[in-house]
C-alpha cells in the first residue's frame, strides 16, 4: 500500500507538472507499473468475486400481467406475453419492464421440426453494477413464471481482468534491443606511435 501511495503521489506531481514528464517516468519504469496494475486488476477480479458470490439474489415468482416484484433494489414490472414465429420456431416472449425504462423480453423458443425442443433464453441487463437475468420458465395463459437473478459486481470480474492484462502488457513490453550480430562491423586502428 505504501509504495501504490508513494507511486501515486510521484505521478501526480509530475502530471501536474508536465504530463509528458509523467509518461516518461512510467515508460522508464514499464515493469514497476505494470506490476502495480496487474496487482489492482486482481483486486478488482477478487472483488467482484466475492461481490457476485455473497451478495446473489434469486427469486422464483408467478405473476400476472401488471404484477411486480423487487429485486436486488431494482423493480420488475411484467407487461404480459406474445408468441411470434421465427424461421424454424415458435418464441414465447414475456415483457419485462426493469425500474421504469429498460426493457427485458426472456422467451421459451420450441423447434417443431426437432420434436418440440425447447430451449429457454435468459433476458440480461448489464450494468456497472450488476446483472439483472430473468428467464422464462412456464406461461399458462397470460400467468408467467419466472426466475429472477441479481448479480452484484459481475462487470468487476471483467475490467478487473481487462486491467491484469493491460498491467501485464504493460510491463512485459520491451523496446527491441540490438544483438552483438546486428551492430555494424568496425575497424579498430591500431594505436599510433
Amino acid at each position: 500500500a505504501r509504495e501504490y501511495w508513494r507511486a501515486g503521489r510521484a505521478l501526480r506531481w509530475l502530471a501536474a507538472s508536465s504530463p509528458g514528464r509523467a509518461l516518461r517516468a512510467v515508460a522508464g519504469q514499464r515493469r514497476r507499473y505494470g506490476a502495480f496494475l496487474a496487482h489492482v486488476g486482481i483486486l478488482v477480479v477478487a472483488a467482484g468475486l466475492v461481490g457476485s458470490n455473497v451478495w446473489q439474489q434469486q427469486r422464483e415468482v408467478t405473476l400476472e400481467p401488471g404484477q411486480s416484484v423487487r429485486l436486488g433494489g431494482h423493480t420488475l414490472v411484467y407487461e404480459g406475453a406474445f408468441r411470434r414465429s421465427e424461421g424454424d420456431h415458435v418464441a414465447v416472449v414475456a415483457r419485462i419492464r426493469l425500474d421504469g425504462s429498460g426493457q427485458l423480453q426472456p422467451s421459451m423458443v420450441t423447434y417443431p421440426s426437432a420434436g418440440d425442443d425447447r430451449v429457454d433464453r435468459a433476458a440480461i441487463q448489464t450494468s456497472v453494477w450488476d446483472d439483472v437475468y430473468v428467464v422464462l420458465v412456464g406461461l399458462q395463459g397470460q400467468r408467467a413464471s419466472l426466475n429472477l437473478f441479481d448479480n452484484p459486481m459481475v462487470a468487476w470480474i471483467w475490467s478487473g481482468a481487462a486491467i491484469m492484462v493491460g498491467g501485464m502488457l504493460l510491463g512485459n513490453l520491451r523496446r527491441p534491443r540490438l544483438s552483438l550480430e546486428q551492430l555494424p562491423q568496425t575497424r579498430l586502428a591500431a594505436p599510433g606511435p
